[in-house]
């Protein structure tokens, strides 16, 4: 993923900005287990920041794994001007790599942690899990595992195809990948 918004901007000579949410990365904050009101949040700063801070016009908005899952909320905000920034070519691309999906018949988020795991968040209402790059150790708590459990790609993507209103989406998917 680091190399991959230069590649962007030297292929489409655009200019690209790239950032980690809340805790994720090199960003300072907090890491939250399935934090889609703070990434939204996050994501709706970083393109105000674009369009008003710097006066460029937001054409494509990417999101990588859950980082698609904010692109997908902010797509479907009801108080986002879609009209307007469609006629200034603002906000009219947005594309999924490996964004995570979930449907209505997912197993409870729950499972995919292990038994010790889940019996840790009975007893203590937490536990903690290593990064997978690094040496960090991030909580997981039930009300971000309740989060979790809520948060239903189809029901956004439902919304998108109700709405006519020129947006465009592409998604990519590794050939491993399932979906």
């Amino acid at each position: 993923m680091q190399t991959l918004h230069p590649r962007f901007q030297k292929k489409l000579h655009v200019h690209t900005l790239r950032f980690d949410f809340a805790g994720n990365g090199h960003s300072l904050g907090e890491w939250k287990y399935a934090n889609y009101e703070q990434d939204l949040e996050d994501l709706t700063t970083v393109v105000n920041f674009v369009k008003s801070g710097l006066g460029c016009k937001v054409g494509c908005i990417i999101g990588h794994s859950q980082g698609f899952s904010a692109v997908l909320q902010y797509a479907t905000r009801s108080d986002l001007t879609i009209e307007s920034d469609l006629e200034n070519d603002c906000c009219k691309y947005f594309v999924n790599l490996a964004g995570r999906y979930s449907d209505p018949d997912e197993e409870d988020p729950i499972n995919k942690f292990s038994i010790e795991q889940r019996e840790e968040l009975k007893r203590q209402g937490y536990f903690q899990i290593k990064s997978l790059f690094g040496d960090r150790s991030f909580m997981v708590t039930k009300d971000r595992i309740e989060a979790r459990k809520v948060y239903k790609t189809s029901v956004y993507l439902t919304k998108l195809k109700q709405t006519d209103n020129g947006m465009k989406f592409l998604t990519l998917h590794g050939s491993a990948d399932t979906v």
